[in-house]
């Protein structure tokens, strides 16, 4: 279930092939381990039930999370993030959790129960055996007085012998009685008390036959093998009452046969040949009572006492099995009276998690196995639970291999009773636990990815309303500049026009950030770059700082926008710059690194160039870290710095498919790391652009489209200045309508996102009428990604008038 969550959320946050295949066999094994676990406990109807329980939870979690996976296989992220942080997921893997854990509390409650029953046996077959040896006793003492009394008159001396015999025969029963009640091996007392028959009775032999439910054969004392069988086949077919029976053997020698009772019906028959041929008397019977009774008892302890070892050893190879065969970690705390802890054991999957061999501290406390950083938080967490009484489940931080590792842990309290009552105590704490640290990882990466993809919606919205706003504005001073001529005129203007230019630089950033600036990725010679860079560099890092440069020959190119790479390279230097105030060193390092799919988390396996620049300045402590590269924060004064220069390599990164990572230490100085995707083409020299010439105008009729009337009327003005005939429209529909039965126009500049139907939509429902339409794309924002919008000229808001001037001109070419 662990696997199987972990690789669903790593498929939420990565989409990668490689977790749905994790995820599909994790989800496979659960149900195949249930069963396991359900033959393994079938003989206990709590277990039963709570594995009725399990599968109910089971189901219900992998129901969560193939939900989860649906979502985000059918492309609805957001839905599928709406419902990971509803918690339900973490509820019921709480709900599995709890189960197992009980289901270990039960077995180790079972094997308390037991052992407590085995104590409560031992006592009964005391009890019975002094009972037996109580009974014998008086039999014989009232045997005695009989005796007594039948031959008073007759013969004193008789039963002055007679009296003596029934002291040593109560003498033999009571030390017969005290073995019995330390007996281990039945056989072998058995045997003991039938000598002590033949030697007190005056018989040659003894045969018990067992009679008892499930259970025959012969214990022999004075006879072999044939003898005991000829005698035993003698009894076979003899009907036996309470009563004694006297029969006579084969040979004609008497033979006395006593049955004797035991705990649930007869037990057998005792027979005793007498060697002399005398005759038995009535007054032998209670001593052969008495050590029959002592027998029966005896057997009875002996099948109780393995019937429980039997049981003791299917729960303790149950519970065995399942503490070092579950995913689970598993430990055992035992409780002493004076609430001390002591570790008792820990399953390999904790030893393992842990990297702790916790056999060597069997029997120690707390203090022995645990570092004294968390001795306490875990002692109180042990106490809590033999406080409450109750399963306690907590995440707690340990220190694993000198790494803090987050640990989901259920403390479950094991009772030194079968039920809770006032006399019990908890006397064993049994933990369930499982490594979360990548899981957590993972949350924070995705509330962290999903708070920046937040931030650049909100700051990409915020730069297409700007641009929009721009465009008119700056056509509209383009046009006045071209009819003003005087000086001051002239003068307002150009300053207007510089400060709309920065405003654009700014959008610009903003859109960087936002992933939605519109990029020209292509083959980049990154040291070629960099050593052009240099000069420009030095000069903005100041005479303070020295520009050091590490750069391996024969790299291959990287595949991102040359002129947006120069731009971050430029940033990250003014912030090494600015984060030494009192001067240091300024290292560009490039290396190329292979990416596999197990540790390229959001990156795609595959070769990078990895740009680092690192500063010796004042570095960052871990709260500026994390706030770094957000849009418009920064730690310099007002005027100083915008906060987006982070910003936009941040988001140069994402869009060109790499990585951005940022790493710093308080007065030792930061790294930023650039992962750009290394690439097999051959990397192009960069031709210079100058402004050139216009391209040959030819009038021609043009459909311009635009939902904000200032942009439109000014783009409208500049077109009607070059000579073109221009027909506008404030939608999609509307242009559709306008033309509908005129005369086929000569080119289709639109807007891309306008209300009721795109740019992109509009210049496919003209293209069906007209395939070789030219389309110049306006947008504010354009990352276009589509197939169609790739066979599209785009031209970037704000624009001025001879930037769409050149763009038309070169589609009318």
């Amino acid at each position: 279930m662990e696997r199987a969550e972990s690789a669903q959320r790593a498929l939420l946050l990565t989409g990668q092939r490689e977790d749905a295949e994790q995820y599909r066999l994790a989800v496979q094994r659960v149900p195949l381990l249930i069963e396991r676990l359900a033959a393994l406990t079938s003989d206990n109807a709590s277990q039963r039930s709570n594995i009725l329980v399990l599968r109910q939870a089971a189901e219900a979690k992998l129901a969560i999370m193939a939900k989860l996976v649906a979502l985000a296989e059918r492309g609805h992220r957001d839905e599928a993030v709406m419902l990971l942080r509803t918690g339900v997921g973490r509820d019921r893997m709480t709900a599995v959790q709890t189960v197992i854990a009980r289901m270990a509390g039960e077995e180790e409650r079972l094997l308390s129960q037991r052992a407590d029953m085995a104590e409560r046996m031992h006592a009964r077959a005391q009890h019975m055996l002094w009972g037996a040896l109580g009974l014998g006793v008086l039999l014989i003492l009232v045997s005695g007085l009989l005796a007594v009394t039948s031959v008073r008159t007759a013969a004193q001396a008789a039963s002055a012998v007679g009296l003596r015999e029934r002291g040593r025969q109560q003498e033999r029963v009571a030390a017969l009685g005290r073995e019995a009640l330390s007996a281990t091996d039945f056989q072998r007392f058995a045997k003991s008390a039938m000598a002590a028959l033949t030697e007190n009775l005056g018989a040659h032999a003894a045969l018990l036959v067992r009679q008892d439910a499930g259970r025959s054969g012969m214990i022999a004392v004075g006879l072999d093998d044939a003898e005991a069988e000829d005698l035993s086949l003698q009894l076979a077919d003899l009907p036996l009452a309470n009563d004694s029976v006297h029969m006579e053997d084969r040979s004609g020698k008497p033979v006395l046969l006593v049955p004797i009772a035991g705990a649930e019906g007869r037990f057998g028959v005792i027979a005793l040949p007498h060697g002399s041929g005398k005759p038995f008397s009535q007054n032998d019977m209670p001593f052969v009572l008495a050590i029959g009774n002592l027998i029966a008892a005896a057997a009875q302890r002996d099948a109780d006492r393995q019937a429980l070892l039997d049981s003791l050893h299917h729960a303790d190879a149950v519970y065995q099995a399942y503490f070092e065969n579950t995913a689970e970690a598993l430990f055992v705390v035992g409780v002493d009276p004076d609430g001390e802890f002591r570790i008792l054991g820990a399953n390999p999957v904790y030893e393992a998690t842990t990297g702790r061999r916790m056999r060597e501290f069997v029997g120690q406390p707390l203090q022995a196995w645990l570092p004294p950083t968390i001795l306490n938080a875990v002692r109180a967490n042990l106490q809590h639970c033999c406080d409450t009484g109750r399963p306690y489940r907590l995440e707690e931080a340990l220190v694993v291999d000198g790494g803090m590792r987050i640990w989901d842990t259920v403390l479950v309290p094991v009772f030194d009773r079968p039920t809770e009552g006032a006399e019990g105590r908890v006397f064993r704490i049994v933990g369930s636990g499982r490594d979360i640290t990548d899981q957590r990882l993972a949350q924070d990466r995705l509330r962290h990815a999903q708070k920046m993809e937040a931030l650049g919606q909100l700051t990409g919205g915020v730069a297409h309303d700007v641009n929009n706003l721009l465009t008119p504005i700056v056509g509209g001073l383009d046009l006045l500049r071209r009819r003003i001529s005087d000086d001051r005129g002239l003068r307002l203007i150009d300053g207007a026009l510089a400060s709309a230019q920065r405003v654009q630089m700014l959008v610009q950033r903003m859109l960087g950030f936002a992933r939605r600036q519109h990029l020209q990725p292509q083959p980049v010679d990154v040291g070629n770059l960099i050593d052009s860079m240099l000069e420009l560099l030095s000069r903005s890092v100041g005479p303070q700082v020295q520009v050091l440069r590490e750069i391996p020959s024969g790299l291959p190119p990287a595949l991102v926008d040359p002129n947006q790479l120069e731009l971050a390279l430029l940033n990250l230097s003014v912030n090494a710059r600015d984060a030494m105030p009192e001067g240091g060193t300024l290292t560009i390092d490039v290396a190329l690194v292979h990416v596999d799919a197990e540790a390229g988390g959001e990156l795609a396996p595959g070769q990078y160039l990895r740009l680092s620049v690192t500063d010796t300045g004042l570095g960052m402590d871990a709260a500026t870290l994390a706030r770094a590269s957000e849009p418009f924060f920064t730690t310099k004064a007002v005027g100083h710095g915008t906060g987006l220069g982070l910003s936009l390599v941040h988001g140069l990164a994402e869009q060109s498919g790499g990585r951005f990572l940022l790493t710093s230490t308080p007065g030792v100085g930061t790294r930023a790391e650039l992962m750009l995707p290394a690439t097999e083409a051959r990397a192009s020299a960069a031709v210079p652009q100058g402004p050139g010439q216009n391209a040959e105008m030819r009038p021609a009729r043009i459909l311009l489209v635009d939902d904000e009337d200032l942009v439109r009327s000014t783009a409208a003005e500049s077109l009607r200045e070059l000579g073109h005939q221009i027909i506008e429209a404030n939608s999609g529909p509307a242009a559709l309508e306008t033309i509908r039965g005129s005369a086929a126009i000569d080119l289709l500049v639109t807007d891309h996102m306008m209300p009721g139907m795109t740019g992109e939509q509009l210049a496919l429902k003209m293209r069906e009428h007209q395939p070789d339409l030219p389309v110049l794309l306006v947008t504010g924002y354009a990352n276009l990604a589509s197939s169609e919008t790739k066979n599209l000229t785009i031209l970037l808001k704000p624009f001025r008038p001879a930037e769409l001037g050149r763009k038309v001109a070169e589609l009318l070419a």
